[in-house]
This record gives C-alpha cells, sequence and structure tokens, in this order.
C-alpha cells in the first residue's frame, strides 16, 4: 500500500476508534449511575473494549492461563507499548478491575470523566508525594476486593522495548500482600505507538505469565527491598516477552 493509502486508511480507523471511545464513555456515564459496576465491566466494558479494538483493525490473541477469580483480587502489572494496551486489558480481564493513570488524561472532556467515575486512580508523575497518594488509593481498592492494573514503566515505550520499572507496583504488591500476575504485551507498538497517530491493522498478544503470590516475592524484598519486588516482575515480563517474540506468524 502506497503512502496516501495507507495515510487514509489510519485515518478512517482512527476516526472510528474514536467515535466509539467517544459513544461508549457518554453511555457509561449514564450507565454508573443506575447499574453495578460488576455487571458492567462484564456486559459493556469487556463486549465495547473489544468492539475498539476491531474497529481499528486489530486482532486479538490470548495466552497462557487466565488467574482464577476466586482467588482474587489480583495486581496485574504488564509493559507498555500503546494506548490499545488499555484496551487488551479491559477486553481480556473477567474480573472487574481499575488502575493508575496519568493525571493529565482526566482533562479530557467524556472520557476523562468516564474513568473518574469508574475509579481509575490519577497519578501525578513528576510529583513524587501525590504518586505516593496514589498507590494508597490502590490499597484501598485492593482491600475492597479490586484488582488493579499497572504498567510499571509508567508510559509507553519509545522503541517497543521494556523500559525500567519504577517502585509503586512493588510498594502497593508488598503493603497489600497481594498476588502478582506479570502479563505481556506484544504487537500493539506496530499498531499504534507515542511516536506516530498512524494506526496499522495487525494482530496483538496478551500473555498471562504465572502468577507471583506473596510468599514469592517477599523473599525478594526480604534480600534486596523493594527494588527486588520490582526486577523479579521484570525479568519475569522480559523473558516472556523475548519467548512471545519467538514465535513464528504472530504480530
Amino acid at each position: 500500500m502506497n503512502s496516501l493509502g495507507v495515510w487514509l486508511r489510519s485515518l478512517f480507523l482512527l476516526l472510528a476508534l474514536v467515535v466509539s471511545a467517544l459513544s461508549f464513555s457518554l453511555s457509561y456515564l449514564i450507565l454508573l449511575l443506575v447499574l453495578p459496576r460488576k455487571f458492567l465491566w462484564r456486559y459493556w466494558v469487556r463486549p465495547w473494549a473489544w468492539w475498539c479494538l476491531r474497529v481499528a483493525g486489530q486482532k486479538v490473541k490470548i495466552e497462557g492461563n487466565y488467574p482464577d477469580q476466586k482467588n482474587g483480587p489480583y495486581l496485574y502489572l504488564l509493559n507498555h507499548e500503546s494506548l490499545f494496551d488499555a484496551l487488551l486489558m479491559g477486553y481480556t480481564l473477567k474480573d472487574r478491575a481499575t488502575g493508575l493513570c496519568a493525571k493529565n488524561y482526566f482533562y479530557l472532556p467524556i472520557w476523562g470523566w468516564m474513568m473518574w467515575l469508574h475509579g481509575v486512580i490519577p497519578v501525578e508523575r513528576n510529583n513524587h508525594l501525590k504518586a505516593i497518594g496514589s498507590v494508597s488509593e490502590a490499597e484501598k481498592a485492593v482491600a475492597r476486593g479490586e484488582s488493579i492494573v499497572v504498567c510499571p514503566e509508567g508510559r509507553r515505550s519509545d522503541n517497543g522495548e521494556v523500559q525500567e520499572f519504577k517502585s509503586g507496583a512493588a510498594h502497593l504488591a508488598k503493603n497489600t500482600k497481594v498476588t502478582i500476575v506479570p502479563c505481556v504485551v506484544r504487537g500493539t507498538f506496530q499498531s499504534w505507538n507515542r511516536n506516530s497517530w498512524l494506526i496499522s491493522p495487525n494482530i496483538i498478544t496478551l500473555r498471562f505469565l504465572e502468577p507471583l503470590p506473596y510468599a514469592v516475592y517477599i523473599k525478594e524484598y526480604e534480600r534486596s527491598g523493594i527494588a527486588g519486588i520490582t526486577n523479579l516482575v521484570k525479568a519475569k515480563i522480559v523473558a516472556g516477552k523475548a519467548g512471545l517474540s519467538n514465535k513464528p506468524g504472530d504480530g
């Protein structure tokens, strides 16, 4: 496809995605006032997330074993390649989850209001004290039985590789004793990344890695503190991503 064709295709996919996202956000704002969030997650959020990925030209592959919901809540930690990562998790997770998101996204009309009503927790990346407060809010959500989704890199990757992890997720895990579920995302960087507005049809993959219960990661904390937990999770995700990238015919 020539450059004009790529540009027009991307424009069409972007417009379809924006219309779908805004339509959902507005309807979700209304439904949140009258229906339980758990019900909405299963019968509204998940189908919508799938629809948004489809209208944006994405096919989804899920690998690994989904954690038993009876043993939750969980702390889902994943590498961050694209804005599609949130939709991928929204479609895949069966248990209602919330997450942490940069505060600037909450200023977006409709979308930001929807995140606030849903219970997404804002994070000020450049304010350490307020970021600690965000972790405290996430701890309260876990205490209520809600799973949490966090991208420990804190921002989308510039090149598709896993970047350095921040320590907030490790603090959250240690303080709540929640089971960590490392997840690997592949393909979303090629679909739509921070370096361009162009969207490319693609196969995107989410793989659930083996869960890390408190008894496992606390040993790393005892050896080397918060950095031990952070490095353990990052090593699992990097290894999982490398193995996923070596599979033929994917992405």
